[in-house]
């Protein structure tokens, strides 16, 4: 036996209208926490990454000129010291820096728990007229 609602169509159509309104601007605050998280994480790879820069730059130039004495020693020819040691600084500089620029890719800033609430709400709302 199905029980009817006796409110007004009226009154449906208003409260369906409040109920798709308070939805949507529930899923928009849940949206602007999200992407307002996912900055801040890019953010702080980002102050992580001029950090590391900083504080490693006088100690690694340092140890670069070690290294180049230490070949001398050897006895190769500081210019060739200096190539080589050179040579993989920047090889190395240039994998950190790879390492660091994946945390700013644009996947890793998609708001998935949004997209996910907005799909799951799009299946209720979809049943609920069917």
């Amino acid at each position: 036996m199905a029980l009817r609602d006796s409110r007004p169509l009226a009154t449906l159509l208003t409260q369906i209208v409040s109920d798709l309104s308070f939805l949507l601007q529930t899923e928009i605050r849940l949206a602007r926490a999200e992407l307002s998280e996912k900055a801040s994480q890019a953010a702080n790879g980002g102050i992580f990454i001029g950090i590391a820069a900083i504080l490693s730059l006088a100690g690694l130039f340092i140890l670069l000129m070690a290294a180049v004495r230490w070949l001398e020693i050897a006895g190769l020819a500081d210019r060739w010291g200096y190539l080589l040691v050179g040579a993989i600084a920047v090889g190395i500089g240039v994998a950190l820096a790879l390492k660091g620029v994946n945390s700013f890719k644009p996947s890793a800033l998609v708001p998935d728990r949004t997209i996910e609430q907005l799909k799951a709400d799009y299946t209720v709302a979809k049943e609920h007229v069917s």
